[in-house]
């Protein structure tokens, strides 16, 4: 059991530290990064990830840590659909993306207003993974009809857009029957949750890296053709 615990902290505080990852590699590289909008906005939601996570480790007030939950779940919904927004080329589809994102601002407010929530916002939760997933996967079926696009892993928005996919879908029924169980049961599962959250860190962290090696070998070929004139 001590084991066990043991290993649920250690998951606990690499999630709560891997959003450090992509934050600290995009400011060692802002030089060739701070041009890159969808990169801007991961950093931003890491810091406000992080400092979410924060508040929740210290808050008891019950109604701030619902407000904390119900909060971050529009504000990440808005970084996703944001970043998803910059990368998805189809006119017709992004103004699907515009629709939805009204109809969820909507459904979320409507819903914070009429529905007490005692934990977990897990239905808006829901919701939102359901429309980013569907985002996702039209950006995914839009890069395999790509045909400049020879591997799409070998894109920093793949690995974007796939962290976001992993942390959304490996959470997603954790988090709908969150507000169904006793915060023991929750804990028991919520493991789960760090892990997948680690994964889409790892992710922007790659993804990051992957701009930089690709904005590294852009300047060394520029830099030879301006040598040989």
């Amino acid at each position: 059991m001590a084991k066990t615990k043991t290993i649920e902290n250690l998951f606990n505080y690499l999630a709560f530290f891997s959003d450090l990852l992509p934050c600290l590699l995009f400011f060692i590289f802002l030089k060739k990064s701070t041009s890159i909008k969808p990169l801007w906005i991961v950093t931003i939601y890491c810091v406000y990830d992080f400092l979410t996570n924060i508040g929740l480790l210290y808050l008891d007030h019950k109604p701030s840590r619902v407000f904390l939950y119900s909060s971050f779940t529009f504000f990440e919904y808005a970084f996703f659909v944001w970043i998803l927004f910059l990368f998805i080329k189809n006119a017709v589809f992004k103004k699907f993306i515009i629709g939805s994102s009204l109809f969820f601002t909507i459904f979320i407010i409507t819903y914070n207003l009429l529905v007490k929530v005692i934990g977990i916002d897990s239905i808006p939760i829901g919701v939102e993974a359901i429309l980013i997933l569907i985002f996702s996967f039209y950006y995914l079926y839009e890069q395999m009809k790509d045909t400049e696009t020879l591997f799409v892993y070998s894109r920093y928005s793949f690995w974007i857009v796939l962290g976001m996919m992993l942390y959304l879908a490996g959470s997603f029924f954790i988090y709908i029957y969150a507000s169904q169980l006793d915060p023991v049961q929750v804990g028991k599962y919520w493991i789960f949750t760090n892990i997948f959250s680690i994964i889409k860190n790892i992710f922007f962290a790659i993804a990051i890296l992957l701009h930089i090696s690709a904005k590294s070998k852009s300047e060394k070929i520029n830099y030879k053709v301006y040598s040989l004139n």
